[in-house]
């Protein structure tokens, strides 16, 4: 099982769907990983799959170092003609993009040109609030502010790499207000 490339720090999950294709019941004893490292399942065991039923098992791979993970994961049951079964589970971890350089382009009545340089391909999340006190990278994502209300304005731009430069619109802001930008 390959995983998307992950950010460190972040998750991402592939699930498995385990199938009791006997005419008994399967019951699954043990889920090993090895090594065990970044990898999780919530599946607690003993679990048992009644005859023709399935299972979904969710995997989820958390990387703690940008590089290719791999494990082993090891599903003990009592299947008589296969009580051990291994899948192979592969995962690249990878730093967070980087924000090179982010500068004001040119300013209008109603909207700014940002100039953005990413390290990477990326997609780039923002909120315009009235609070100094930074919401959460998820709050960001969400267009929320740091009480994780509707943030006055939120925008998102996908498959930003290299220098581009992104319009932004202020039409719905105040006057003499002072307003901060948070991106992830």
């Amino acid at each position: 099982v390959v995983f998307n490339t992950t950010i460190v720090g972040e998750t991402s999950t592939e699930t498995l769907v385990l199938t009791n294709n006997g005419g008994g019941d399967l019951t699954i004893s043990a889920i090993a990983f090895s090594p065990v490292n970044d990898y999780s399942i919530a599946q607690t065991t003993p679990v048992t799959i009644l005859a023709g039923a399935s299972l979904d098992l969710p995997v989820t791979f958390s990387p703690t170092s940008a590089t290719t993970i791999g494990s082993e994961l090891t599903i003990t049951s009592n299947d008589v003609t296969n009580p051990s079964f291994v899948l192979n589970l592969s995962g690249l971890g990878n730093d967070a993009p980087e924000i090179t350089n982010l500068s004001v382009e040119e300013a209008f009545q109603d909207d700014v040109n940002l100039n953005v340089s990413l390290s990477e391909e990326v997609t780039l999340y923002y909120v315009i609030t009235t609070s100094t006190t930074a919401p959460t990278d998820v709050q960001v994502i969400a267009g929320q502010d740091e009480n994780g209300d509707a943030a006055f304005f939120a925008e998102s731009f996908s498959g930003l790499s290299g220098s581009s430069v992104q319009t932004v619109g202020l039409n719905s802001l105040s006057v003499n207000t002072t307003y901060q930008v948070y991106l992830v």
